[in-house]
C-alpha cells in the first residue's frame, strides 16, 4: 500500500487520507510549514515494501551527508560465529564506528543456550571493540529475549518502549569500555 502526500498552495496536504478519517488536514494541524513555489507539486510516497535500489541509495545519501560532516565517518562491519561440527551455533552480527561497538544481534541456538557460548561471543566483541578504539557498546533486547544477560554483563538500560508489539518491552543498553 502506498499514500502519496501532493504539495498543494505552499503546505502537504492528504486529502483522501485524511477526509476518510475524518481528521484535520495536514495543513489545518498545523505540523506543515509553507514551502516554496517550486516544491508545491512534489509527490510524496510511502511504501511498505521498497526496492533494494530505492533503500540503498537513501542509505547511501545520508551516509554521504554524515561523511561530509564527520571527519572519519565510517562503520565496519563485525561478525563473530560459534561453529561446532561445521555448524554455526551461535553468533554476533555488529558495527564499529563513532568510537562505538553497536550489537545488531546476538544469537545462540537453543540446544546450546546456558553454557557460557553467549558470554564468549559478547567478550569476544567487546575485546575486538577496545582493540578497534572504541570506549562503549549499545544494543537493544527484548523483554521476551534475555535484558538480564546483559545486565550480568555491565550494561545498564538508558531508554525503553512499553508495548511493543503488545505486551512486551524494547530496551536499549549501553555499555562503557573504558
Amino acid at each position: 500500500m502506498s499514500y502519496i502526500i501532493v504539495f498543494e498552495h505552499g503546505f502537504a496536504t492528504a486529502n483522501s487520507i485524511s477526509a476518510q478519517a475524518g481528521e484535520k488536514s495536514l495543513k489545518d494541524s498545523g505540523l506543515i510549514a509553507p514551502s516554496h513555489k517550486e516544491y508545491e507539486k512534489v509527490e510524496i510516497a510511502s511504501e511498505y515494501e521498497p526496492s533494494e535500489r530505492d533503500f540503498s541509495f537513501l542509505e547511501q545519501k545520508l551516509f554521504d551527508f554524515n561523511c561530509s560532516k564527520v571527519d572519519r565517518y565510517s562503520y565496519e562491519n563485525l561478525t563473530i560465529k560459534a561453529i561446532m561440527a561445521d555448524s554455526i551455533i551461535g553468533g554476533i552480527q555488529a558495527q564499529i564506528g563513532g568510537g562505538w561497538l553497536y550489537i545488531a544481534s546476538l544469537w545462540v541456538d537453543e540446544n546450546h543456550r546456558g553454557k557460557g557460548i553467549g558470554k564468549r561471543l559478547l567478550d569476544l566483541a567487546e575485546k575486538t571493540a577496545s582493540e578497534k578504539g572504541c570506549h562503549g557498546v549499545y544494543l537493544y533486547s527484548y523483554s521476551f529475549q534475555s535484558p538480564r544477560f546483559y545486565e550480568k554483563s555491565g550494561y545498564s538500560i538508558f531508554g525503553q518502549l512499553e508495548e511493543f508489539c503488545g505486551t512486551h518491552a524494547k530496551y536499549f543498553m549501553k555499555k562503557s569500555l573504558v
